[in-house]
């Protein structure tokens, strides 16, 4: 799950003109997922979006819980026995996780990471005119957590997890972010 008080843009993806509701979406889920309730393990590759409501479905969560659920790049996931185990993959690069995010006045952000490194990013100052309708502080406020576990904004503005990392690291080596934990 997000970590307490991380907005998800959950509606977006079903959303588009003539496609998939999620109750028909995640009907032929239940229904896949419930033909093989009996069989032995079985390995399953697929998309973001479908492994959210599989293992929402699987977890019995709420639809705003299961589209909030995260996608990680750099694990995967086991569900046996009633549990789910998220599993980190041998020797694959470490994905930046942000667990805090926090519009602040002034188009900054204060955000942390799993690995304890947090700061405050000048958001604005570093994409001046860039950000669309985050250039108003109603829209900067509505930051949310993308898919890819990065931050964006309505109209489709985003800077990716990695690139937030890299810059609060550089940061706290000059002295100017900090470290937690």
């Amino acid at each position: 799950m997000r970590p307490a008080g991380l907005k998800a843009p959950a509606g977006r993806c079903f959303s588009a003109p003539g496609g998939e509701t999620y109750e028909v979406f995640a009907a032929r889920i239940a229904h896949w997922l419930a033909e093989r309730s009996g069989q032995a393990c079985r390995i399953v590759v697929t998309h973001g979006v479908v492994a959210r409501v599989l293992r929402g479905l699987y977890a019995g969560l709420s639809r705003s819980d299961a589209l909030s659920l995260p996608i990680p790049q750099d694990r995967i996931h086991r569900l046996a026995d009633a549990s789910i185990e998220e599993i980190a993959v041998a020797g694959a690069p470490p994905v930046p996780r942000i667990c805090r995010l926090a519009a602040l006045d002034g188009g900054c952000l204060d955000v942390a990471f799993e690995d304890g490194i947090a700061g405050t990013v000048d958001v604005v100052g570093r994409f001046p005119g860039g950000v669309g309708c985050a250039m108003e502080p109603a829209g900067f406020a509505r930051v949310a957590i993308d898919d890819f576990g990065g931050v964006c904004w309505p109209g489709g503005f985003g800077i990716t997890a990695q690139a937030l990392h890299d810059h609060l690291t550089r940061e706290t080596k000059s002295g100017g972010g900090e470290k937690i934990g």
